[in-house]
């Protein structure tokens, strides 16, 4: 199929926000009112995010017969998020050469809105995203019905991934507080699910002692170097979680910027959860997205230490408050399975609770299983599902 572009240059200056305000008033005159004000507070939040007047990227396609328009917003860490698409008369497109594509011939609905999407993605790999992600909510009435934009996402050239589950939970300081005192009750049901490794129990309890004995030596080495700081790791302003420093947690900045990010795709390695995004997205590109989520002055990075050895990461966000986030949970793979589960989540629930938020969310791939498991434990229940879609520079088709 022959697409003519209207305007074929890619060096256009960046748009006010008052004239994507004003195509905002014509692309959304389809939708409710309802629907329109959601999506409009969710462009603002992401000019909040990315500091930037317009993070929109947009097309319309029009033919002979039919038009469409849809949009998409370019979010911090280079990540290019559908907005959507939406059928419009030919006679009502506003005049816009930069940003229109005509076809030649005449064309249904469906196949406009299709092309509508590739030019989309085509456009925000031009603008530098690394990655276009479309989620599909799932009706729950229709949990395996597919919707008219898994069709378009598939002839566009994207890639299906995954169901994604959202999960959240009621939280309160009081609730943080018996959670810890419970979880004696609950310590043998979390042992069964994380692959029974009792049976390592002996072993570990030898190598415990013998770490005793190092760590002993270890602190008569601090006492007698007290300015040198060989040891900052263990011994920083950070949280021992089991004691003896057999599970310690600590703010991400006492290791340098590097090294966490080492320490984030370490803990990609065989991981459960969207285990497709490690091929597709920079380290620092998803870390840039993760910071644009936190409030500021709110901190809530930290580095994972097991045995003195940095074992993984946790990043919790205040992002929505009253609503906290758990962003990213992830250990290295020698190190899972080990019960560890339990004090982190005590950890970032104490956390959340000292921060006044009333709910925590998250999200994770329905592929995890174990994952669910332990959320469900600590009281998570599901709240909305989408299918997951995604396209990369590194796979996508330029042609239609």
């Amino acid at each position: 199929m022959t697409l003519i572009s209207s305007e074929s240059s890619s060096e256009t200056s960046p748009e006010s926000f008052s004239e994507l305000s004003r195509w905002w008033d014509w692309y959304s005159r389809p939708l409710s009112l309802a629907r329109a004000l959601s999506e409009w507070t969710w462009i603002q939040h992401i000019v909040q995010e990315t500091q930037r007047e317009n993070p929109v990227f947009r097309i319309q396609v029009q033919s002979p017969n039919e038009a469409a328009a849809g949009y998409g917003v370019l979010a911090a860490g280079a990540l290019a998020i559908h907005g959507g698409i939406l059928p419009h008369p030919v006679s009502n497109l506003p005049s816009d050469p930069k940003n229109t594509l005509v076809i030649p011939s005449r064309s249904n609905q469906s196949e406009l809105q299709a092309i509508c999407l590739h030019q989309l993605i085509h456009k925000a790999f031009e603008q530098g995203a690394e990655l276009y992600q479309t989620l599909v909510p799932i009706v729950s009435e229709f949990p395996d019905r597919r919707s008219d934009l898994h069709t378009l996402c598939s002839q566009a050239g994207m890639t299906y991934i995954t169901r994604l589950i959202r999960m959240e939970r009621w939280i309160s300081e009081s609730q943080s507080q018996s959670q810890s005192e419970s979880e004696s009750q609950s310590q043998s049901d979390e042992y069964e699910y994380e692959y029974e490794y009792e049976q390592e129990q002996e072993q570990e309890q030898e190598h415990e002692q013998e770490q005793e004995h190092e760590q002993e030596q270890e602190h008569e080495h601090e006492h007698e170097h007290e300015h040198e700081h060989e040891h900052e790791h263990e011994y920083g302003h950070g949280h021992d979680l089991l004691g003896e420093g057999r599970l310690r947690i600590e703010p991400y900045g006492s290791i340098p910027y590097e090294t966490w990010m080492e320490l984030l795709e370490a803990t990609y390695q065989e991981t459960s959860d969207v285990p497709e995004l490690a091929d597709f997205r920079s380290t620092r590109k998803a870390l840039e997205g993760y910071r644009s989520h936190c409030t500021p002055g709110v901190e809530g990075w930290y580095a994972i230490w097991c045995r003195g050895v940095l074992a993984g990461c946790l990043i919790l966000a205040r992002n929505h408050f009253p609503v906290g986030e758990i962003n990213y949970l992830g250990l290295i793979p020698e190190f899972r399975a080990q019960g560890h589960s339990r004090a982190l989540m005590r950890f970032a629930l104490d956390w959340m609770a000292a921060e006044r938020c009333t709910k925590v969310a998250l999200a994770v791939d329905c592929r995890n299983e174990p994952a669910m498991r332990v959320y469900q434990k600590w009281g998570f229940e599901a709240t909305i599902s989408y299918h997951a879609w995604v396209a990369s520079p590194k796979t996508f088709r330029t042609s239609f």
